[in-house]
């Protein structure tokens, strides 16, 4: 799925809000880095990647921790892995990622279909929370929370 098309489904659920399409993408950012905090969180498969590490090798721009946190002989000194068990061998580490931003929307977004809905339920709840600005609206964040849980429940068994 493109950015431009994930756009239209926010369009849709908002009534065009904003005036311009590009005004979305930051929405569309957001609503991504939202949903991998609470895939990664969640140990999805989605947000996790391996790798064999040497000593000295740089760190990756999308790591964010080791899986599980503490069980490598692993430390991370100035960008690059130190294996700190004293032997420089290869270490096969598992590790959550984030995923990349779109930068227009002719981009790709960067999870499977099946999430499409809940970016979509991120994305559009954004734009209508910076639209309408309201104490009221604001002190829905809790059950949308909840929501979306769900929805990330429900997509995750819809696969």
């Amino acid at each position: 799925m493109t950015a431009e098309e994930l756009k239209d489904l926010v369009v849709l659920e908002t009534y065009g809000l904003l005036d311009d399409d590009t005004e979305y993408v930051p929405y569309i950012n957001n609503a991504i880095e939202l949903l991998g905090f609470f895939l990664a969180s969640m140990g999805d498969p989605e947000m996790l990647a391996m790798k064999d590490v040497d000593d000295g090798d740089e760190v990756p721009s999308d790591f964010i921790n080791f899986l599980p946190v503490n069980g490598y002989p692993i430390n991370i000194l100035d960008g690059k892995f130190k294996i700190i068990n004293g032997d420089s061998s290869c270490v096969d580490v598992k590790y959550t990622i984030t995923k990349p931003r779109i930068k227009s929307l002719d981009d790709e977004i960067p999870f499977k279909d099946m999430y499409t809905g809940c970016l979509q339920m991120i994305a559009s709840y954004l734009v209508k929370k910076h639209s309408y600005i309201t104490p009221a609206y604001c002190q829905q964040d809790e059950a949308f929370t909840k929501e979306l849980m769900a929805a990330i429940k429900g997509a995750k068994g819809a696969a």
